[in-house]
């Protein structure tokens, strides 16, 4: 019985992944895009200069155009997030993996401050803690909330049934608010970006818990290919 694929990220980020899951199995892929927050631009005072710290494409929608300020570059966790930024003016810097190995690159590089860390409401790796430990000046500012949201239907059809369901979770609070809408009654695979990630689902009846090799979405890509078939 083929899986059903049930996405939980906002609708850019998870058609993106489909298309990504699509390319690589070559086959079409039972989804179901059922975002579980949605990001809502917060107030913010103007950037000064320097160059921004992106831990998400999230941030880019919440950016002004004049944060955004063409040529100004923007250190990123990974290839969607410089994507997102070069396609917003920026010069994207990306370390191709995750919190730890962003702040490594930057601290190699030096770039000079001052420097801003663009997150949202909800945080985790305290980036700009880390770098003010090692002598850069950062300033971390929230700039858009992860605003909770409702299981579709369509979701929740597919995870009161049979058959199986496999769920991507790339973050903690992503896993969380999965976990709080439970119980769930399919046989459940869950690919976990990371053990933080995994650690909200211990509560859950599951038919399987994978976590990611390395916290990142080349990661989490094969293997929720692998899931995908194996779940059949």
């Amino acid at each position: 019985m083929p899986a059903t694929l049930v996405l939980t990220r906002p609708a850019p980020a998870s058609l993106r992944f489909l298309a990504q899951i699509e390319a690589v199995t070559g086959a079409n892929v039972s989804a179901i895009i059922s975002p579980l927050f949605e990001i809502v631009p917060l107030p913010h005072a103007p950037l000064g200069d320097g160059d921004v710290i992106l831990t998400s494409a999230n941030a880019i929608v919440a950016l002004t155009p004049e944060d955004r300020a063409v040529g100004r570059t923007a250190w990123c966790v990974g290839e969607a997030t410089a994507s997102a930024a070069g396609a917003a003016g920026m010069h994207p810097r990306s370390a191709d993996g995750d919190a730890d190995t962003l702040v490594e690159l930057i601290r190699a590089e030096e770039p000079s401050s001052p420097l801003w860390h663009l997150h949202g409401r909800h945080v985790t790796g305290d980036i700009a803690a880390r770098l003010q430990c090692a002598g850069f000046q950062v300033e971390s500012r929230a700039i858009y909330d992860q605003a909770a949201l409702p299981l579709s239907p369509e979701a929740r059809e597919a995870l009161d049934g049979d058959k199986p369901v496999v769920v991507p979770l790339f973050s903690p609070r992503t896993a969380a608010l999965f976990a709080q809408r439970s119980p769930f009654a399919a046989p459940l695979h869950a690919v976990a970006i990371s053990q933080a990630a995994a650690a909200p689902l211990a509560a859950l009846p599951l038919a399987s818990l994978t976590v990611a090799e390395t916290p990142d979405a080349a990661a989490m890509l094969r293997s929720t290919c692998r899931i995908l078939q194996s779940a059949e």
